[in-house]
């Protein structure tokens, strides 16, 4: 999946889970009806391997991002976990890293509440 928009802020790099795994998160915005400023907005987290292609990005650049969505219930709820793969100015192509392994659960759902 992906999105295009603009980038309104970018967190900085913070370690979560056992294994400190490291995460930095982006918030994207899309502006469809200027007029009412109707718009979407999504976090998207990046971990690990991934934070480093964060670095040559700043706040209002246009972005697209490439994304993948995961869902997990606990205590009878669930929860959302939005995991950014690649990300490249508008225009560009993006191109998605590959790794030897996939992330295991626990990296994949370290940074919920509990």
């Amino acid at each position: 999946m992906q999105i295009t928009g603009q980038i309104v802020n970018i967190s900085q790099p913070i370690k979560i889970g056992q294994k400190q795994t490291e995460k930095q998160t982006v918030k994207i915005e899309q502006v469809w009806d200027m007029e009412e400023y109707k718009r979407n907005s999504m976090v998207i987290d990046f971990f690990g391997k991934q934070i480093p292609q964060l670095i040559k990005y700043k706040v209002w650049d246009i972005v697209t991002v490439e994304y993948n969505c995961r869902t997990s219930v606990y205590n009878d709820k669930t929860y959302n976990n939005i995991s950014g793969r690649a990300i490249a100015l508008s225009g560009e192509q993006t191109t998605t890293q590959r790794f030897d392994k996939a992330p295991t659960r626990e990296e994949a759902t370290s940074d919920l509440p509990f």
